[in-house]
């Protein structure tokens, strides 16, 4: 007899889906605050017209402690509490960062995520508000997006590994989960939003080592990388990776 797949608990099932430029540019979150964010994101229809959300609370999206839990992959409910409401507090200064090269030189844009936060101590969730002025990045998705299960991101301990799997998903050949990329390395640094204290060393032993080999464990990557130079230094990383198909199934 044939056997049904094993359904993904709650917010897990929830597909992400943003602009590539979002996974492509400074974002500006904890690990913590990510977390809550795009679990908000994934609550938004990427197919609806930005005029959908026009009215506030359309746009007003509620976490939960056991949902936060659940991508955390944490059984510690004083925790999860503890972390939206520290969240909470600082939301509201995130915002999405990319740059544009004109003619006439480099262009630096800057969006607010948020326009409001709510959280209620006594039951446990946040309300998140998105702004205006990210929803063309969240909406009306037809093509350049990225998309990705937040089941993929259950449970990793690094934003590093999370932006990534963000950054090579946005790159995958069409149609499959592999591709290539070489990434210039002061790009790379602006994408992961690494310290500008950091030597090479420093990236490959703090950021690309344990971010390749965490998104090995827990979601089935395959990523060869190799550091290039020009002249003594570093300037460059190939990237050539895939992830296993097989990985989806053995989750449903």
């Amino acid at each position: 007899m044939h056997e049904e797949p094993e359904q993904l608990p709650g917010i897990l099932n929830n597909q992400v889906s943003v602009k590539n430029i979002v996974t492509r540019a400074a974002q500006g979150f904890s690990l913590t605050e990510k977390r809550i964010v795009f679990a908000a994101i994934s609550k938004i229809d990427s197919r609806k017209p930005i005029k959908y959300y026009n009215a506030p609370d359309r746009r007003t999206v509620r976490v939960t402690a056991d949902e936060y839990k659940e991508i955390a992959a944490s059984p510690d409910a004083k925790t999860a509490y503890r972390d939206l409401m520290k969240a909470g507090n600082k939301l509201f200064d995130r915002y999405l960062r990319y740059k544009i090269i004109t003619p006439r030189g480099e262009r630096e844009l800057r969006f607010r995520w948020v326009e409001g936060t709510e959280y209620h101590h006594g039951e446990g969730w946040i309300e998140i508000t998105l702004s205006t002025k990210i929803l063309p990045y969240l909406t009306e998705l037809t093509q350049r997006f990225t998309k990705y299960k937040l089941e993929q991101t259950a449970g990793l301990r690094s934003v590093y590994s999370w932006r990534l799997l963000e950054y090579l998903t946005s790159w995958k050949e069409k149609g499959s989960d592999e591709g290539a990329r070489t990434v210039n390395l002061d790009k790379f640094r602006e994408v992961m939003e690494i310290p500008a204290s950091y030597k090479w060393f420093d990236i490959r032993r703090k950021v690309i080592e344990p971010a390749v080999g965490e998104l090995a464990a827990k979601d089935g990557w395959d990523i060869k990388w190799q550091g290039l130079k020009k002249g003594r230094s570093f300037n460059a990383i190939t990237f050539v990776w895939q992830r296993s198909a097989q990985q989806d199934l053995f989750k449903q």
